[in-house]
């Protein structure tokens, strides 16, 4: 039998208003808690989570696919089953998501709000896979630019914007 790799996790200050933490085979609970002024949005790597959401909004973020947390909202999660998963999760300030909802929208607009806790949809898990890759290279300007396309994408499919019917091409760097 194979001895289990141990669990690994890192914490990263990207940019301004964005942290990034990278978790890989963890087992860890975490307790219901919120973040006041940040959203996260996660993407699973491998294995399962079940998030406790707001409501009834349980769901279970499954490999490929992602999560999205409102600041203040209440959540917790933990492996599916005793299994381990691994992710990464975007902490984004309320300012900056606010800024390119606003550019997105082309006119000022309050704080947007995700209106799913799990989203399996393509374009937003393509574009999450590739911010977490071009974090990993080390190009400041590509992981910017990835980062402006994957919440662009994430505020078109789940953050109520006008227009947020899937395309290939929305105008993004």
């Amino acid at each position: 039998m194979r001895a289990m790799d141990a669990p690994a996790i890192e914490f990263t200050a990207c940019m301004p208003g964005l942290e990034i933490c990278r978790e890989s085979r963890s087992s860890h609970v975490f307790p219901r808690h919120s973040h006041d002024d940040l959203y996260s949005v996660g993407f699973m790597h491998g294995g399962a989570c079940h998030c406790l959401g707001p409501g009834r909004d349980d769901g279970t973020v499954r490999q490929g696919q992602a999560c999205l947390i409102n600041p203040g909202q209440v959540h917790a999660g933990g492996p599916v089953r005793e299994a381990v998963f691994s992710y990464t999760m975007l902490y984004l300030s309320l300012d900056l998501v606010r800024s390119l909802a606003e550019d997105l929208g082309r006119r000022p607009c309050g704080a947007p709000e995700f209106t799913a806790l799990v989203s399996d949809r393509p374009d937003v898990c393509r574009s999450l896979q590739r911010l977490a890759l071009c974090l990993d290279q080390g190009d400041e300007l590509a992981a910017e630019s990835a980062v402006v396309r994957a919440l662009g994408d994430v505020l078109l499919a789940h953050g109520g914007m006008a227009g947020d019917a899937p395309g290939p091409d929305r105008g993004f760097v």
